[in-house]
């Protein structure tokens, strides 16, 4: 059978993933190996710096096909709770919240200061606590309230009160310097907490249209937003349709985020992941988003509909315990014949049947601050002679049975057995402790529990957010339990604003691969599957998909 294949194209800005699809029909190339396809398109076209859907589609020569969407349906996987702005971030939440509100700014690689702007038309860094930010003077929300200084200032000093994120308690204050500009304070000089409330924690809204909503939004949302809420049904569908009178007005300055290709879009909450592929394959939906790779790859080889893999935020890694008095305490070369003994690619392709993509460094590809260069340094490249060196030199027990923990998940099993076979591989022996998530929260700080430990983290902005997993903080020990004033030192440096730099990075990322403190294997795919007259899509820096951002071809209709 002929598998249908995409052809990817990555965005310049790191943290945006713009995807353009065409089948096999239009001459892309075979292959019959899962979906591991869509990873190696991603990995050949990643120089290509592509900004908006038209340079996409003129590249894959259907430019003229494009057209305005008038209906649209998209099914999201989990419940909404509630459309209000600065409520407590749920799954269902995050999936709509760039549709229903616009933020300051987003992750830009591509800018000097990381940022580009949404509603911000400038940004600058008064000190190591305080960003300045000023915002356009022409917007307006979909009542009609006017947008100024006071309402961006209420927003970040009311969503600090509400005291709904753990970041909350960063900001210090948020202050009018002008009719149309802010100062950000934060209470703390590190590294990102300043952007991420301006991309990704604050959504903006007019102080007026706040006040004066029966629900504070809860159901009944007004913003600057492209799209206006018309309907909520709480559990079941949400409808927003075109603001026509959308307050950026310059098309060149419309963000990737803010774009409104489709007039109506109806999201419904599929809860049960089978139903989602069914409501797919019915024509009740369009747009099927975060769908697993099994659901996935029953869409792959059928020309009606398009798969598009990304790889999404979360990679999974291990970490050793390097507490004194345990078998890899003091011990790099032990912790590296581990490593080296583990095959991440074989890991791909055994658990996530190739819809996985290797990892190179402690943190997301993506990241603002991910260089690049690390792709092609070493990193435990499986070698199963050169771990059982590191083995022999190690002087380690090898009569010792190493304990490997982690959360319990299928994921997580089907890796463990898998690292236990290529650990005994080198002579060793593991014993397997998979634990629910309460008790796995308790022992991994208890040195006595386990060994090696198996887990997965979020890395969405920076790969120095990761370095506080390894920071000693007051009775909170580093992951790897490790008591290293170097290491200390080097994750306090990269975590200040003054000490983020290139150097300091490096630094920090080769000290940690240099005594092998955390091995990151693997970063899974997130897939998202439309209807094939759907040539693009977008997705945010967390990997939420935007249908309005979407490209659609004068085929698509609902």
């Amino acid at each position: 059978m002929k598998r249908k294949v995409l052809a990817l194209f990555l965005v310049g800005m790191m943290t945006i993933t713009m995807l353009a699809g065409c089948s096999s029909k239009n001459g892309d190339a075979d292959s019959s190996a899962g979906l591991t396809q869509s990873g190696q398109q991603q990995e050949g076209n990643e120089d290509q710096q592509l900004n908006t859907a038209g340079e996409i589609l003129a590249e894959t020569g259907s430019e003229a096909e494009t057209a305005q969407a008038k209906e649209v349906s998209a099914a999201i996987s989990y419940d909404v709770s509630n459309l209000a702005p600065w409520s407590s971030a749920t799954s269902g939440r995050l999936s709509l919240m760039q549709t229903l509100y616009e933020y300051l700014a987003y992750y830009d690689s591509e800018s000097d200061t990381g940022l580009s702007g949404i509603l911000m038309k400038e940004c600058e860094r008064i000190d190591d606590f305080t960003m300045r930010v000023t915002i356009y003077d022409s917007i307006y929300d979909s009542q009609g309230n006017h947008l100024t200084a006071q309402d961006v200032a209420f927003c970040f000093n009311t969503w600090a009160e509400m005291g709904n994120s753990v970041k909350c308690k960063l900001l210090d204050s948020c202050s009018v310097v002008d009719e149309y500009t802010v100062d950000i304070k934060l209470n703390t000089d590190s590294v990102g907490d300043i952007e991420n409330m301006m991309c990704g924690l604050v959504p903006i809204v007019t102080q007026a249209a706040y006040e004066s909503s029966d629900d504070e939004m809860i159901e009944h949302v007004v913003s600057t937003s492209p799209y206006i809420v018309t309907d909520y049904v709480e559990g079941s569908t949400l409808t927003v349709e075109k603001n026509e009178n959308y307050w950026q007005k310059d098309e060149s300055l419309i963000s990737p985020f803010s774009l409104a290709n489709a007039d109506k879009i109806t999201f419904r909450i599929v809860t049960e992941a089978s139903q989602v592929s069914t409501n797919l394959e019915t024509n009740v939906v369009d747009i099927a988003a975060n769908m697993s790779s099994a659901e996935a790859a029953r869409f792959e080889t059928d020309d009606n509909y398009n798969v598009f893999a990304i790889a999404g935020s979360n990679f999974h890694w291990i970490t050793f315990n390097c507490s004194e008095g345990g078998m890899f305490y003091n011990n790099p070369d032990f912790r590296k014949a581990v490593c080296y003994a583990i095959d991440a690619a074989g890991i791909v392709e055994g658990v996530f049947n190739g819809g996985a993509k290797v990892s190179r460094a402690y943190g997301n590809p993506e990241c603002v601050d991910y260089n690049k260069a690390w792709d092609s340094e070493e990193y435990y490249e499986y070698n199963i002679e050169k771990a059982k060196e590191l083995l022999a030199s190690s002087g380690a027990d090898t009569s010792q049975v190493i304990r490997i923990m982690y959360p319990q998940t299928s994921v997580n099993n089907s890796m463990a057995q898998i690292i236990q076979s290529y650990l005994l591989e080198i002579g060793l022996n593991c014993e397997l402790l998979g634990y629910e998530s309460a008790l796995y929260q308790t022992y991994k700080t208890e040195a006595g529990e386990w060994d090696i430990i198996l887990d997965e983290k979020q890395s969405v902005d920076y790969v120095t957010s990761l370095a506080s997993t390894l920071q000693v903080s007051g009775s909170t020990p580093a992951i790897c339990l490790a008591e290293d004033e170097k290491l200390q030192e080097l994750v306090s440096l990269v975590q200040s604003n003054e000490g983020h730099t290139e150097e300091n990075i490096n630094a920090y990322m080769g000290y940690i691969k240099d005594e092998c403190y955390v091995y990151a294997i693997c970063q899974a795919n997130i897939y998202h599957v439309t209807e094939s007259s759907i040539n693009g899509i977008v997705t945010n820096f967390k990997g939420w998909l935007l249908p309005g951002c979407a490209v659609y071809t004068k085929d698509f209709e609902r």
